[in-house]
């Protein structure tokens, strides 16, 4: 509410935000709450979403400092209303949802620590690796160390990502696919 300065208004979002379920909050309290990190992001977000000339949509990710010292994340969307005033639009009230997604963002960051450590061992191994698609397609190529039968040389240039193969035997068999040691031919 604007006029009153109260923020976080039900029970469910001052528990997000490490208050107690009763406890009023004003702005200064809940922007404290706020990392330091992300208030520039969030504040800005807020003031696209008040200023009279956007349609007063409001969305941020951040991070919450709880009193613990525990850091949250939420998303916050929603949208401001306006009331007209001599023809200019001033923001009355906030309606939006809030939520804890701190899980959402471990598991993403957890997902990119393990491709950046897949791709490190990607383009370290001693053996050439390939990543597919289900089309077999070749998506990624390590730098070619040896490939039985062939050699590194045999097909240096000839896989590149977006190429297709019959099989993985055909880089192993001179032959091409269908002629590898395990096709049964």
């Amino acid at each position: 509410r604007f006029q009153t300065n109260e923020v976080l208004s039900d029970d469910h979002r001052r528990l997000i935000y490490g208050f107690s379920a009763s406890e009023r909050v004003t702005r200064e309290e809940f922007l404290a709450r706020i990392h330091p990190d992300d208030r520039v992001a969030r504040d800005e977000a807020e003031q696209r979403a008040v200023s009279g000339d956007g349609n007063g949509k409001y969305h941020a990710d951040y991070r919450v400092l709880w009193p613990d010292g525990g850091v949250r994340w939420v998303e916050s969307q929603g949208r401001v209303c306006f009331a007209s005033t001599g023809g200019n639009k001033q923001p009355v009230r906030f309606l939006g949802v809030t939520r804890d997604i701190t899980e959402r963002k471990r598991a993403e960051q957890a997902l990119q620590e393990a491709h950046a450590e897949l791709w490190a061992i990607h383009e370290a191994a001693p053996v050439t690796l390939l990543v597919v698609d289900e089309h077999l397609r070749v998506l990624r190529v390590s730098d070619l160390v040896s490939l039985p039968g062939r050699g590194a040389a045999g097909i240096e240039g000839q896989l590149q990502p977006g190429d297709a193969i019959g099989c993985l035997n055909a880089l192993t068999s001179s032959q091409g696919c269908g002629h590898g040691n395990t096709c049964g031919s």
